[in-house]
Parts: C-alpha cells; structure tokens; sequence
C-alpha cells in the first residue's frame, strides 16, 4: 500500500523515487514507474486534515500506476491511499474478472477504514486525514471500480441483452459477455447471496465517498440503470478513440444515465484507452518488456494530456471535496476551452 500527503520539503532534499513492482520469479524482471515524491517525509500539518482520495487501478497493475496524478493531487493538498488489488500484475494475470467485480468495492472499503487508523490518535498520519470527505479516481478497471464504490450497481439482465443483441461484438468484449455473464451463479455465491439477482445487484457504495473520477474503463456491466444510483457528483473521462475501438465504453451512455446533480464528461479527441497511463519517461519499464504501445498515443503528446487529467481531475475534487467555488467555477462548461478535447457538465 502506498499512501501519498502533503510533506514539509526543501529544494536541498532529494524527492525523486522508484515505484516497483515484482513479479513471481522466473516471469518478469521487476516493473517500475519513476516519481517525484519524497519518501517518508514529515507530514506538512499546518492545513491538516486533509480530504482522502482513494486511487484504484487498472487490471493486471499496480497502486503506483499513475505516479503524475496521485502525486500531483497530494501536491494540492490531498491525501492519497492505493493498493495493489488482489488481480494486480505480479499474480500471474490475477483472478478472473467476475472475482474482481466483487471484491474490488470492499478492498476499497478497507483502504478508507485503514486511512481512517492512520489518521486517529497514535497513527502514523496522527490528525491528517478527514475521511469524511473521500473522493475516488480510477483508471480502467478502477474506474469501474470507482462508479461501483460510488453506488453503480451491475445490471447484469441488462448485460445479457446488449450481449444478445450484438453477437458480432461479444469476442471482442469476451470478459464481459464471457467471462462475467458465463458466471453468474459463481459471482453470487462469492457475493454471499443466496441466487442471482434477476435486477440490480446489491449495491457496493461505501457512503464515506462523496465524489468519484472515472480515468475511462468500460461500464457494460451497469448500463444505465445500474449507472441511475449514483446520487454523488463524478468526472468521467476517456479517449475519443476508444468509442470506435471499445463499443462498451459509453452501453447506456454513463454521463446521462448517472444520477448525480452535479457531473462533467471530458473526451480526449481521437486519444486511445492508454493515453491515461503514465509516460514511456515515467515508466520505462514498460518498453523494457517490449510494451512501448502502452506507454505512448499515436495522436496525443501525452505530456500535454496528462496536464489536462490532473487539471480536470484536482479541480473536480477541490470543488467537491473542498467546497472551492474558483476550481467550481473552472469546471463549468461554459469556461472550459482547450483545444483537442469535449466536455459538458451540469
């Protein structure tokens, strides 16, 4: 688990360090994002506590994925908690996605209670954290994760019909038509019911989180009733070329479908699923592996990309979990002008 604060630094102190993560031996050599943050430094407690963000990633990763944004949150005043899922990277490609579905919400849960221990008297973060204002960001599978913890619940009927109604895209979206729909009973029991639900699935929403970010990740499993119960506010972000590349990223169309009062939607124009992970110079691992594709975009400098996710996303939680009316007012569309991108918001 990785726990990220606002630090008392100097220029003098070093603050560049090496997140890694290790694999099982025999299968990989060890996978590292770089960051700029400084390890173990003296929690800076003079605009103590600090609002919780919780960061979950993608499938088949890790809780450093992202070393840009979690740091740049904790940069702006924010305490940032992740761990690696139990389907993280090093676990041979980790549990199958319908395990994942179900357990992700509660090792969310977990990672709150335990910010909530850091925090209280004696912790090690004595007096930093305010978990009553919990936000969530996610990449891909965590930003499934994120609408899940937020209050979506699986509209697994739902599922099956889109699934039935377009026989051409299910190979291609075999983890949810397959992978997910083929267990059912299987994610029940491990769920603790009794049968399958025949509507929504029981809701995995941790109350304590008041905002959640989605960095894309396909939302088939909830469609848009299951997308209706989300009553917090949320950012939802992906690449515009992922909409021709991924069919199941906007089933039942999240941004309306969400039942928040207040919500924004930001599009990268023509940006792949993979724009959101860190740099080829953050992670240089990844084209050590032989995986430069995951690190790059064929249309976006990712530079300039991630300036804007960390832009969008630290003023959706300043706003939120802050009450900052500027970064409110920065986020109202009528405001917003970049180049390259779509958005709206209510």
């Amino acid at each position: 688990m990785s726990v990220w604060y606002p630090a008392v630094t100097t220029q003098a102190v070093e603050n560049a360090v090496v997140y890694e993560l290790q694999f099982e031996p025999g299968e990989l050599p060890p996978f590292s994002t770089l960051g700029h943050a400084l390890l173990d430094g003296p929690p800076d407690v003079a605009d103590a506590p600090y609002p919780l963000v919780v960061y979950s990633h993608a499938h088949w990763s890790m809780g450093q994925e992202l070393p840009y944004l979690v740091e740049h949150l904790a940069s702006r005043g924010f305490v940032v908690i992740s761990t690696d899922h139990e389907d993280n990277w090093s676990t041979d490609l980790g549990p199958m996605a319908f395990e994942t579905m179900i357990r992700r919400p509660q090792e969310v849960t977990r990672q709150i209670d335990f910010a909530e221990a850091l925090s209280a008297p004696g912790g090690d973060l004595d007096g930093m954290i305010d978990t009553k204002k919990t936000g969530i960001a996610g990449f891909s599978m965590g930003g499934v994760t994120a609408m899940a913890a937020a209050g979506a619940q699986m509209d697994l009927a739902g599922l099956r019909d889109w699934c039935a109604a377009n026989p051409a895209l299910v190979e291609e979206n075999s983890w949810a038509c397959i992978d997910i729909l083929d267990h059912e009973a299987e994610m029940a029991a491990f769920a603790g019911l009794d049968e399958v639900p025949s509507e929504l699935w029981p809701s995995a929403k941790d109350e304590r989180i008041a905002a959640a970010a989605r960095l894309s990740g396909s939302l088939f499993m909830f469609g848009s009733d299951g997308m209706a119960p989300i009553d917090v506010p949320v950012l939802l972000m992906h690449g515009g070329g992922e909409e021709i590349s991924d069919p199941g990223l906007e089933v039942g169309d999240p941004y309306e479908s969400a039942g928040s009062q207040r919500k924004a939607e930001l599009v990268l124009d023509l940006a792949n699923h993979m724009v959101f992970w860190s740099s080829c110079a953050d992670s240089p691992s990844m084209v050590d592996i032989g995986f430069p594709m995951f690190c790059t975009d064929p249309v976006w400098d990712t530079d300039r990309a991630h300036d804007l996710i960390n832009h969008f996303t630290t003023a959706f939680f300043e706003a939120e979990l802050k009450g900052n009316a500027e970064a409110a007012s920065a986020l109202a569309a009528e405001n917003v002008a970049f180049p390259g991108i779509k958005y709206e918001a209510t």
